[in-house]
């Protein structure tokens, strides 16, 4: 997993290089499905630190959306900002569900 997820993340940096953040994106995509929005271990990789998997796959989340939003595609950020929305009311998170709301409206 650790090799693919590596691969995931090249793409990621080749394609931001390339001035494509739709397909950033997408590559992100692929490492979110990965995670869950539980508490398990997650060991430090590359530039995240060790964290759960929830904080890794709401920073991912986050970074998907970015990269949506900078290549006009906001329906697929948003449904990325519906999704975080929605884990972060459930953690009774209201300020960072206040901010993921304000980007996404």
């Amino acid at each position: 997993m650790d090799g693919y997820l590596r691969t995931v993340h090249r793409l990621v940096q080749l394609h931001l290089r390339e001035l494509r953040p739709a397909e950033a994106a997408q590559c992100l995509l692929l490492h979110i499905h990965e995670l869950s929005f539980d508490d398990t271990i997650q060991e430090p990789f590359l530039d995240f630190p060790r964290q759960t998997s929830a904080e890794r796959k709401v920073s991912l989340l986050r970074l998907a959306m970015e990269h949506f939003s900078s290549a006009h595609m906001y329906e697929e950020a948003y449904q990325l900002g519906k999704q975080l929305a929605k884990f972060l009311e459930k953690r009774f998170l209201y300020n960072e569900l206040m901010d993921v709301l304000v980007r996404t409206r």
